[in-house]
């Protein structure tokens, strides 16, 4: 029992204070470094090993708009004596088609993709949709992230990932939002 408190306290002061070293938490508990300490915190890491924390970060990268053409070039024969040169014609889409795909992806790869349509703007009503179905995908794929650890999401802060609607969502999911620094080149989600 003894021994079982004393994990357990030592779990409290790590989360409490996870920059502490085993020397700082020996002079706190009053008791040896090695003997003690040392064996609590490579059970704690074991434990950690056994449960990689990157497991349940879901991550959405930002919305990315896809570029196509569907070229369709058309053949002709043409006699000895006719001029080769085409007759220009005014082309209606000067532009290219785009498409915008979403993902998600985890530790083990991708979760969830969507393809939004040219036409449709992203909003936040579409991307509380797109999460509602990512639930249903997370469920079928990944049901141990749903049932058991709790799913993180990792995404940035766009406006349909902001509203309060959205977060109450995510919320009633029972999801963690970690959120992505504003302007940081680090940790960015792709």
């Amino acid at each position: 029992m003894l021994k079982k408190l004393h994990s357990e306290q030592l779990q409290v002061a790590i989360d409490e204070s996870p920059t502490c070293t085993i020397r700082e938490l020996s002079k706190t508990f009053h008791v040896s470094w090695y003997m003690t300490t040392y064996k609590e915190m490579k059970g704690l890491r074991s434990r950690e090993l056994q449960a990689p924390f990157l497991d349940p970060i879901i991550t959405h990268i930002e919305e990315k708009w896809i570029l196509y053409n569907n070229f369709k070039r058309k053949k002709r024969w043409l006699s000895q004596d006719t001029d080769s040169k085409p007759i220009p014609k005014p082309r209606s889409g000067l532009h290219p088609q785009q498409i915008l795909l979403c993902v998600w992806w985890d530790l083990k790869g991708i979760v969830y993709y969507e393809l939004v349509s040219d036409n449709q703007t992203m909003t936040s009503e579409v991307y509380r949709q797109q999460l509602t179905r990512l639930k249903a995908v997370l469920q079928e794929k990944r049901p141990f992230l749903i049932n058991r650890r709790g799913v993180i999401l990792h995404h940035d802060n766009a406006r349909p990932h902001t509203p309060r609607a959205t977060k109450n969502l995510v919320e009633e999911f029972g999801w963690e939002v970690m959120h992505h620094p504003p302007y940081s080149p680090h940790l960015a989600s792709t």
